[in-house]
This record gives C-alpha cells, sequence and structure tokens, in this order.
C-alpha cells in the first residue's frame, strides 16, 4: 500500500467513525479530494469536493475562507478535464472568498492558467508574478507551491518559444519537487515530463534526456508497486 492508499483508507475511517453533522467531514472530503486529484482520479475528486460543498454551504456564510477552498478544488477539477469556462467561474468565486494570503496566490495561478490558455498571455503572466511573490514571503524554500508556480512558468515561456527561459523555470521545478515530494506525486512525475519534452523538443544531449526519462519511468513503476 502507497502513501496515498494509506492516506486514503485514513480518511475513509474517519468519515465511518465521525457523526454525520461533524464540523470536520466537510474538510475530510476536501482532504480527499486534493489525494484523488494527486493520483489523478478526477471523477472521485470532484465527486468529494461537491460533497465538501453542501456542506459547507449549509455551515458556513458565501465568502467564508473554506469555501474558497472547495470552490479552488472544483475549479481545479475543470482545469484539468478541460472546460475553461467552468474552471474560470469557480476561480472567481474563490477569489471572491476571504482568502488568507496563500489561497489567494494558488487562485491567482490558476486564474493566470485560465488566461494563458485563453492566449491572453501578458495578463497571464502578471497573475503568476503576484502569485509568486507572495508564496515566496509565507514558505520556505523549497516548498511544493513554489515549484508548481515556477513549473506554471515554464510553461508559459514554453507556450511563448523563449526555451532558455522555460529551461530554467522547470528546472527548479525538477529540483524542489525532488526534494520534497513523494515518487509517485504528479507535481514531481510532471516536472521530469516537463524537461523531458524540452529536451527533445530541442535536440539536447541524448544522455541527458535518457537520464530524465528514466527518472519518470522509476516514478511511474512506483505508483503501481
Amino acid at each position: 500500500m502507497n502513501e496515498y492508499e494509506k492516506a486514503e483508507s485514513y480518511f475513509q475511517r474517519l468519515l465511518q467513525v465521525l457523526p454525520v453533522k461533524h464540523a470536520d467531514r466537510a474538510s475530510i472530503y476536501d482532504y480527499m479530494g486534493t489525494l484523488n486529484m494527486r493520483i489523478t482520479n478526477w471523477k472521485e475528486a470532484l465527486k468529494n469536493f461537491n460533497l465538501a460543498y453542501e456542506i459547507k454551504k449549509k455551515e458556513l456564510h458565501s465568502n467564508h475562507r473554506k469555501i474558497g477552498r472547495t470552490l479552488n478544488g472544483i475549479g481545479n477539477y475543470y482545469k484539468v478535464i478541460g472546460d475553461y469556462f467552468q474552471a474560470m467561474i469557480f476561480y472567481e468565486k474563490a477569489l471572491q472568498c476571504q482568502n488568507d494570503l496563500c489561497a489567494k496566490a494558488v487562485i491567482q495561478l490558476n486564474i493566470g492558467v485560465i488566461h494563458s490558455m485563453n492566449k491572453d498571455y501578458d495578463r497571464a503572466l502578471k497573475f503568476y508574478f503576484e502569485a509568486r511573490h507572495i508564496l515566496e514571503q509565507i514558505h520556505p524554500c523549497p516548498h511544493e507551491e513554489i515549484a508548481q508556480c515556477q513549473a506554471i512558468i515554464g510553461n508559459h515561456y514554453l507556450t511563448l518559444k523563449d526555451y532558455n527561459t522555460a529551461e530554467a523555470y522547470f528546472h527548479t521545478t525538477f529540483e524542489i519537487s525532488k526534494r520534497i515530494l513523494l515518487n509517485g506525486d504528479h507535481i514531481r512525475i510532471e516536472s521530469v515530463k516537463l524537461l523531458a519534452d524540452l529536451y527533445n523538443k530541442r535536440g539536447k544531449n541524448r544522455k541527458l534526456l535518457i537520464f530524465v526519462m528514466n527518472n519518470y519511468l522509476s516514478m511511474k513503476k512506483s505508483r503501481v508497486i
């Protein structure tokens, strides 16, 4: 049983023992939704986020920071399945909530991604840099959310065909994720894929490409053991 399976089993046990109206049930559904997103179980993620949202709507005011967290999670679901219109709706609702600085930065990153998908690159970069500035003020480095931010900015420059700048950001993402994330984490796998794709596109040293792909394959293997 890998770490994510252990975590899911733990949350399921909590739900079994907690009373139906216990205050922590919504947070547990949020955690499970986030866990499902990490292992690319998208449909289960949406199910858990919606369960959390239904509970919170009955118990909290509409712009409570805890509702913002769930709205951001639902936006993430729509983003990964390619429904950018719905994703933006949920992200903008989340941004209107009374978020702490970290949550605000994450939502800004997500909104930037949607602008990038809609080819509004200048606006996207503005959101990315604002988010990164916030994250660097509140987190130690390395940190998972900083790694995600660097990857997103790298993708932005890749889209603009500024390959040198993209490579620098992807390298930072890879090094951070290697230090702090588990092998099966989708952020770590994605960091390797990003570098591999870029090296291949640029005709980089084949030995380096093989090294990166070996990292990717070993991490994929660890997810099924």
